[in-house]
């Protein structure tokens, strides 16, 4: 398992640019995330872009540009829209044009807390050494100081049936999550409690994994990538159409 800091992922994506851009056949995607600041209006006021090295700009300007362009509904006190500062996560298309330029598009957006500090779960050895592979879907709780104040267990898959390794590869992953931090939601600045749901993929049978991977795209159900926090709740909503019109 892996948790790639984003600027990494647009650094590949700009690579993309050069040469090589033209042997690229299927268009890609990369998750990348934002913070924004919205006045009571629902009006952009800022976008920022955590942990981005300074050759992600021809991208994230592009975006940004795209965001601002969008109408959002703020939160509210009493009733009254306020100003907000939200998290952004965005599933970027990236391919290529047939002058071998970057092509970017936005085909889902989604608002709500966005996790800062990341920690991945410890492999539990008895299970690698007996090959246990598995996921472990949480949900996590998010206090107003952006800390873990509970772990649920959503779901969880291995063909290990033991209790044991339930029991390892769960315990593993709750120590992990328990360190994560988030930023939260803020409305009229004040935080906002909120929930994440995680999954945690151990893949020491590789081929477990890929076979559950290509279950679950025949079911037709989105996978989440492993280590990635999704915000089950957010104050804001996007009132724009998201579609993967070029941008």
């Amino acid at each position: 398992m892996a948790i790639c800091r984003q600027w990494a992922a647009v650094f590949l994506v700009l690579l993309l640019m050069g040469p090589a851009a033209a042997a690229m056949v299927k268009p890609k995607e990369v998750i990348l995330r934002a913070y924004l600041s919205l006045d009571s209006e629902g009006a952009v006021q800022s976008v920022e872009w955590p942990r981005m090295e300074p050759q992600s700009r021809p991208i994230t300007d592009r975006l940004e540009k795209a965001i601002r362009r969008w109408e959002f509904e703020p939160g509210t006190v009493d009733g009254s829209p306020v100003a907000t500062r939200t998290g952004l996560t965005l599933w970027v298309g990236v391919g290529n044009n047939s002058q071998g330029g970057l092509t970017l598009s936005i085909t889902k957006a989604q608002t709500g807390v966005v996790a800062d500090h990341m920690v991945i779960p410890r492999y539990p050895m008895g299970q690698a050494k007996s090959g246990n592979s598995a996921t472990v879907t949480l949900v996590l709780d998010v206090d107003g100081g952006g800390s873990v104040s509970n772990v649920t267990l959503q779901h969880y898959e291995s063909r290990a049936k033991s209790v044991k390794s339930r029991e390892e590869f769960e315990a593993a992953s709750r120590a992990a999550a328990m360190l994560w931090k988030f930023t939260p939601e803020s409305v009229a600045g004040k935080p906002i409690p909120s929930q994440v749901r995680v999954p945690f993929d151990f893949c020491m049978d590789t081929g477990w994994c890929y076979r559950k991977h290509l279950r679950n795209q025949a079911a037709g159900q989105p996978e989440t990538p492993s280590g990635m926090a999704t915000a089950l709740d957010s104050v804001v909503r996007i009132k724009s159409e998201i579609t993967a019109t070029e941008i």
